[in-house]
């Protein structure tokens, strides 16, 4: 497996993620929070079972979710996501998940953790995002079938504060660059942005491709 940093700055279905020894194909998306404003097809009640059909039929080897909210929310998906496995982390006040699944038949999971995009590192300090709570969601797996290792960090950039936005990107590179090692890492989520925010995008790329080798692949916006 090369060593390759993905930066997947999407909000939703993403792309194929070619190895040297393995073919991943990896994905996000934001599956929108349980609103009980959402009426009828808009309604998580409506929605849920296309939500986990539709990842299901991509045949995703791994992917991350954004907005996960609520204990119904959260136990529809691991109901529904048959043949998969998860990890994931809440923020600790909103009961917001960045939930990451893979294939139970192709993946183990060795290590897993998360870590909050704020000023200290604490759940309750922001810049120029009101108290909008963000957190990243990071998985170690090992290939079972070759033993390769690679880490998946799911995210969720802030909707409102653009320091808030420039700094959680930061922060990102940081503790990839610590966890990960020399190892392959992939980053994905909801950056809340377009492919216009290069401020964003430079960052990720003059420092992930550098320190962690081989090459950065920076998916277009769909």
């Amino acid at each position: 497996m090369k060593k390759i940093i993905l930066n997947v700055l999407l909000f939703s279905f993403i792309t194929v993620a070619c190895y040297a020894g393995t073919e991943l194909k990896v994905g996000t998306y934001n599956v929108r929070y349980y609103n009980t404003d959402d009426k009828g097809l808009k309604a998580w009640s409506s929605r849920k079972s296309y939500v986990a059909q539709i990842l299901i039929d991509h045949k995703y080897d791994i992917v991350g979710l954004n907005e996960v909210r609520t204990t119904t929310q959260q136990k529809d998906l691991h109901n529904l996501m048959k043949g998969y496995d998860y990890v994931e982390y809440e923020d600790g006040k909103k009961h917001n998940w960045n939930s990451i699944y893979f294939l139970q038949d192709k993946f183990e999971a060795l290590e897993s953790g998360y870590y909050f995009l704020s000023v200290d590192g604490n759940a309750k300090t922001y810049w120029d995002n009101s108290t909008n709570i963000r957190h990243t969601t990071w998985v170690k797996l090992k290939v079972k079938n070759t033993e390769e290792i690679l880490y998946y960090f799911s995210t969720h950039l802030d909707q409102t504060g653009v320091m808030a936005r420039q700094e959680q990107a930061r922060i990102n590179v940081e503790h990839v660059r610590k966890i990960a090692g020399n190892y392959p890492a992939i980053i994905a989520g909801d950056h809340n942005c377009t492919d216009g925010w290069t401020f964003i995008y430079d960052y990720y790329r003059s420092y992930l491709k550098h320190q962690l080798l081989n090459g950065l692949l920076l998916l277009p916006h769909l």
